[in-house]
């Protein structure tokens, strides 16, 4: 079950990798949730708290960005 987990985050740093070249913020925060995961899972919780902290800190700059589109005039959304 261990390799199973281990392979999760190869795949998750793929993920994470790919988002971040597409410059996908919210790609690039559940990459890090899911690797926050399976670091837990395999009982590494340094680095869980350290892609968990990564996916609060983006999800927190994903929820500026979304209230500043809801707050622009409805004119302003063909410029986004």
């Amino acid at each position: 079950m261990t390799s199973d987990y281990e392979k999760a985050i190869e795949y998750h740093m793929k993920h994470l990798r790919i988002a971040q070249e597409l410059d996908d913020r919210v790609g690039e925060g559940r990459a890090c949730w899911s690797l926050g995961n399976a670091h837990t899972a395999l009982g590494r919780n340094e680095e869980a708290i350290q892609y968990a902290s990564k996916h609060l800190e983006i999800s927190k700059e994903v929820r500026r960005w979304i209230f500043h589109i809801f707050q622009a005039p409805p004119q302003a959304a063909c410029f986004l």
